[in-house]
């Protein structure tokens, strides 16, 4: 018994890593959804698009994510890299693709090319992908319910009919 409580009690804070990061990405994801339309409202407002990616960084000081979009955009400028390689060294620091393909698309718009309406795609997207993760966990939490709901009605029918039966079959245990 030791040895088993001792590898659960070993094995646990991994598991707890393990679901602590998935939070994080998806709250990551979330605020890179967020981004990517700042970004867009910041480019359709006549901004360049590096400077849009730095004021959308800019925007919530409070927000864990934005503050390392933040960092990465300053660590690129600190040396004297192009804003999206920030972003792809961030990328693959946090291993987010969703993040690498944001990177991608500024890289295009380096080069001249409108940029804007994929921004706004790639929001929607993510907003998408979002609601469906949430949609498949409220799923999952309802078919776990499904089986204590199926119990909870034989145990009240047993307690409603058991008198009925008791009577017709005249015993009484």
């Amino acid at each position: 018994g030791v040895l088993v409580l001792g590898g659960a009690g070993a094995a646990t804070p991994f598991v707890d890593l393990h679901q602590a990061a998935i939070r994080r990405r998806r709250h990551f994801c979330h605020s890179l959804s967020t981004y990517s339309s700042l970004v867009s409202m910041a480019m359709a407002g006549a901004m360049g698009w590096s400077s849009a990616l730095e004021v959308a960084a800019r925007v919530s000081s409070t927000d864990w994510a934005m503050d390392e979009i933040a960092r990465s955009l300053l660590w690129a400028q600190a040396y004297r890299k192009q804003p999206y390689e920030g972003l792809e060294r961030l990328a693959a620091r946090f291993a987010l693709p969703d993040l690498t393909d944001l990177a991608r698309s500024m890289s295009q718009a380096g080069d001249g090319a409108r940029i804007r309406d994929s921004l706004e795609a790639k929001a929607h997207s993510l907003r998408l992908k979002e609601t469906a993760a949430l949609e498949d966990s409220a799923q999952a939490v309802t078919q776990k319910m499904l089986l204590p709901g199926v119990l909870l009605m034989a145990g009240y029918g047993v307690l409603v009919f058991y008198p009925a039966l008791a009577a017709f079959t005249g015993s009484h245990i």
